[in-house]
């Protein structure tokens, strides 16, 4: 079973030190006859590594679904800590 998996793009997670986000697309995931998906890999601050599989039929649908994520989060007041000192990682002087 051939799982060649090939990085398109890989980008830090806003507000951490090392956490990483990293996209694939993935040929052959489940063997010859599978149609190929895209993986999203994270890789939080203790090095621990999640990641999901989707078929590319799932994307547009996916990202409609992160916008609407998106726009809730908007409608919710937040108070962040650390916006007063401008920076994309918080804490001490």
């Amino acid at each position: 079973m051939s799982r060649e998996a090939i990085k398109v793009k890989e980008f830090k997670i806003s507000q951490t030190k090392t956490g990483l986000i990293e996209v694939f697309h993935v040929e052959k995931p489940y063997g010859e006859s599978s149609y190929p998906v895209f993986r999203v890999e994270v890789t939080n601050e203790l090095g621990e590594k999640s990641a999901i599989e989707l078929p590319y039929a799932n994307l547009k649908e996916l990202i409609s679904a992160i916008e609407e994520s998106k726009n809730v989060c908007h409608e919710i007041p937040h108070t962040f800590p650390h916006d007063e000192l401008a920076a994309g990682v918080g804490g001490g002087q």
